[in-house]
This record gives structure tokens, C-alpha cells and sequence, in this order.
């Protein structure tokens, strides 16, 4: 209590216009202040702040609690000349927090968020700090906002699940997610891009026509899609997590090029730490345990494929108390190809997931799969499959890149989502003696998403994006280009 009362005095030293007007207000109303946009000054008013400001608050995040506090007392050396950096403030309430002191991160998060309240991961640390003061419903309240919005990075979606979830002991909470696009692709149907397929014999080869309606389409295409997610986590961190996705494409020149998909999950993790995970910073408490994962995926074409994927998953889950979270786990899938069984396979591999999120809003995210999708029947066309991918998912706010005393246009509320996908296959047999002469098939395939994202409101938001994919094979009929771009309106609730 002794150490709570002075760490109390040092605060009001640093930031003496904070408790005033906490006292005032109330924190909880200055919460609903700051839902409400109370964002009058933004990062542009007054004197913009001096150049070392943003660099200390986009430092990398110290791993030891010694790094921690030499970086809190460079931050309080500059605190007088960066009053007006949103960013440098929302950075100091976060170490505060790492360091287990609310009092002292709430003022500097009321300011940082006063002066911008767009930043989500800013608002959660103000939240936690409110909740380990005592103004739990308030915290609530802010991160049912957040919730709301469709902005919100997807990497930050877990950690807003969680949190809310322990605040409100163990209630389930959710988020669900409605989307339109409409958009324009090369390559509706995923076609080699051939006219015509050379057939190799023993000593003869000659080209048949490949059937026009397998070839390449280009053409404009809707797509809408449904996702949901509800979680509930215990005191501890330990938690059942619920989701669920539909989406359908339709393109009016190419009905052929229908699609449909639903997937189903379920995933139970469990915390081996003794000390509650919940209740530290952001929802990013320390956890280290199992979890084990069971889910379903159907999809269907207008080209009569019909395809489900049935599989689970047990693994290790650790989160230090700080900003990333590891995943190392394997998985089983039983493949099942309704109208052609013989394509049928059974995977198993291993996978490992790794999240980051940056000062700034920066997230990344770096996923790894390597497994062997092994053929349900002895004469399946190339036998066994090697796979294996590398994915790599960035998301970037637009003021991230901007320097303090950068003009606050619309755009800059923004946020770029990059998306990168390797994959890898080969054949453990011929494919067919009658394809590039019985070779076994290597194939890698490469897929990239560039999207922009802009806030309309709380629970809206506009998406423009460019998409590409790029197959490459040592057999022709395993080519395949497509290129596209498409504009989509989501609406979270």
C-alpha cells in the first residue's frame, strides 16, 4: 500500500493537469468521453513534438524488466517536450503497465487517447489500466466499443475477446463481422491458362484441345461473406473459443465460377501459470499451456467440385507478458473429395504461428506449415504430398509512417494489410505416364494481398484491394496466373 501511495505522488508530479480532471469527470465518464471521439486537439494541436519523441516511442520493446524501466526513464526525460505525442504517451502507459503500475500509465493513456483515440491498441491499455483501478465498468465499455469497430486489427481481435471476457467473470463475449465485395479477376476459374494439353507417350507426343470452358476468364465477381467469434475465458487465461465463416462468390458472365464455403471451429486452451494471466497488461498476459483445436471446412463450385476438410489440432500456446504470442502444435485433416474419391488424403504435420505487435499499431504475423498429405487409395495421382508454407501478414497504420508534425488528412486514418503466402508441393510418384513424360510433380505457388483499409464510422469500413497468385510447375496442366482487384464495405457488430 506504502509503495502505491508514493508511485501515486510521482504521477502527479508528471502529469499534474491528469488527476484534476479525472476527479472532475470521473473516469469512467472521461472513458465515454474518449468513446464519443473526444479527439478536439488530436496529435496536430499545439506545438508539434520534437522528432525523438516518435523515435522512443517506436523503439523496440525491452525484454527484461531492467531494459523496461531504462526505457520508462528515457521516455520521462522527454516528457515536458512531448506533451503533444500521442504516441510517446500511449508507449509510456504501456510500460507503465508492464511494469505493474496503473496509477501511473492511467494518466499518460487519458492523455494519449484525448489526444488521438483512434489507435486500438492505445485504448485497450487505457482500458486495462482503468480496470486495475477499480473502473472495471468502464473498461468494459471501451472495449465493447472496440469491438464494434471493423478497424480493429484482426491480430488485436483475441486479446479484446479475452480481456472482456475476464472482466465480465467468464462470460461469453463476441464479435461478428458482414462484408461485401465486389471486384474484377484474370482468372475467374483457376485455369492453367492453356489452349491447348500436350500428351507424352514413349516415343510420340501430340496436343488435344483443352475443353473451352476449363480455360482462362476473366470477369467481374460479388462476393459475400459472414464471420463470427465468440470466446470465453476464465480468470486464469484458460478459454473455449467459437468461430465460424460462410461466403459465397457469384460472377453474372461466369456462373460457373460460383463458390461457396463454410467453416466451423472450436479450440480449448488451458494455462499452466498459477498467477492469472488475464488481468496484465492488455490482455496479454503471461500463458503458457495446451490447447487443442477441432473444426470443419466445406466448399463447393459451379464447376461440381465438392470438397470437405475435417481436422484438429494440439499444440503449445506461450505469451510472456508482453506484446507476442508463440504457437507450436500438429494438426490431422481427413480430405475428402465427394465426386472424386480417389483424390482423397489424409494430412498430418506440424504448424507453428508466431504474433507481434509493434509500438504504433504495427502488427506482423509469421506462420509456418510442413506436412504430408498421404493418399487415402494406392493408385491416387502422385501418391503421397509433401507440403509445405510460409506465410507472412502485416498490418500497418498509415500514421505509423507519419512523422508527428504530418497533416491529418482522412487517408491517414487509414491501415495497409499486406498478406504473403508461399507454398510449396511435390509428388512422391507420377502423376500421369501420359503428362511431361510420368514426371513427378513439383509445384509452388505464390499469393499476395495488398489491401487498404479506412474507417467510415465506429462500426463501417471501406477496403480497396489488389490480389495476385502465381502457380509454377514442372507440369503444364499445373500453371496457373490470376490477377484482380476489388473494393468491399464491412460492417461489424
Amino acid at each position: 500500500m506504502k509503495r502505491h501511495r508514493v508511485s501515486e505522488r510521482r504521477h502527479q508530479r508528471a502529469q499534474p493537469w491528469a488527476k484534476p480532471l479525472a476527479f472532475a469527470l470521473g473516469r469512467g465518464v472521461l472513458a465515454l468521453l474518449v468513446l464519443g471521439g473526444a479527439s478536439a486537439s488530436h496529435a496536430a494541436v499545439g506545438t508539434p513534438p520534437p522528432p525523438q519523441c516518435l523515435a522512443l516511442a517506436r523503439a523496440p520493446e525491452p525484454t527484461t524488466a531492467q531494459g523496461v524501466r531504462e526505457q520508462v526513464n528515457q521516455m520521462l526525460a522527454v516528457l515536458t517536450e512531448c506533451q503533444n505525442s500521442a504516441e510517446l504517451l500511449a508507449a509510456l502507459g504501456h510500460v507503465f503497465n508492464l511494469l505493474g503500475e496503473p496509477v501511473e500509465a492511467l494518466g499518460h493513456l487519458e492523455r494519449a487517447v484525448m489526444l488521438d483515440p483512434t489507435p486500438p491498441g492505445a485504448r485497450l491499455d487505457y482500458a486495462m489500466a482503468l480496470a486495475k483501478t477499480g473502473e472495471v465498468q468502464a473498461a468494459v465499455t471501451l472495449v465493447d466499443e472496440l469491438l464494434q469497430q471493423p478497424d480493429v486489427p484482426p491480430l488485436l481481435l483475441p486479446d479484446l475477446q479475452r480481456q472482456r471476457a475476464a472482466w465480465v467473470d467468464g462470460q461469453w463475449a463476441g464479435r461478428s463481422v458482414l462484408s461485401l465485395r465486389a471486384g474484377r479477376d484474370s482468372n475467374l476459374l483457376g485455369s492453367p491458362g492453356l489452349s491447348n494439353l500436350t500428351i507424352t507417350l514413349p516415343e510420340l507426343a501430340f496436343q488435344l484441345p483443352l475443353d473451352p470452358s476449363f480455360q482462362n476468364r476473366a470477369g467481374s465477381y460479388a462476393l459475400a461473406s459472414f464471420q463470427t467469434e465468440w470466446q470465453r475465458v476464465a480468470l486464469d487465461g484458460s478459454y473455449w473459443e467459437l468461430s465460424g465463416g460462410a461466403r459465397r462468390r457469384q460472377s453474372p458472365a461466369t456462373p460457373l465460377a460460383r463458390t461457396e464455403q463454410l467453416d466451423l471451429a472450436v479450440e480449448r486452451a488451458i494455462n499452466f501459470v498459477t498467477e492469472s494471466a488475464a488481468p496484465t497488461v492488455a490482455g496479454r498476459g503471461a500463458f503458457s499451456g495446451l490447447y487443442a483445436s477441432a473444426g470443419s471446412s466445406s466448399f463447393n463450385t459451379g464447376t461440381n467440385v465438392r470438397y470437405r476438410l475435417l481436422g484438429g489440432g494440439l499444440g503449445w500456446l506461450y505469451q510472456a507478458p508482453g506484446r507476442c504470442q508463440q504457437r507450436l502444435g500438429v494438426e490431422l485433416q481427413q480430405r475428402t473429395y465427394f465426386n472424386s474419391p480417389l483424390l482423397d488424403g489424409r494430412y498430418q504435420g506440424v504448424v507453428g504461428n508466431w504474433v507481434c505487435e509493434r509500438p504504433g499499431g504495427v502488427q506482423w504475423q509469421l506462420g509456418v506449415r510442413w506436412g504430408l498429405d498421404g493418399a487415402g487409395q494406392p493408385d491416387r495421382p502422385g501418391g503421397d504430398q509433401s507440403q509445405r508454407s510460409l506465410r507472412g501478414v502485416a498490418y500497418l497504420p498509415v500514421r505509423a509512417w507519419l512523422q508527428p508534425q504530418a497533416p491529418t488528412e482522412a487517408w491517414a486514418k487509414g491501415a495497409v494489410l499486406v498478406d504473403v503466402e508461399q507454398t510449396w508441393l511435390k509428388d512422391s510418384a507420377a502423376f500421369s505416364p501420359l503428362l511431361a513424360n510420368g514426371a513427378v510433380r513439383d509445384t509452388q505457388r505464390t499469393q499476395l494481398r495488398l489491401e487498404y483499409q479506412h474507417p467510415l464510422s465506429r462500426q463501417w469500413q471501406l477496403q480497396a484491394g489488389l490480389e495476385a497468385i502465381r502457380q509454377r510447375s514442372n507440369i503444364d496442366l499445373f500453371l496457373l496466373r490470376n490477377r484482380g482487384f476489388y473494393l468491399s464495405v464491412r460492417f461489424g457488430f
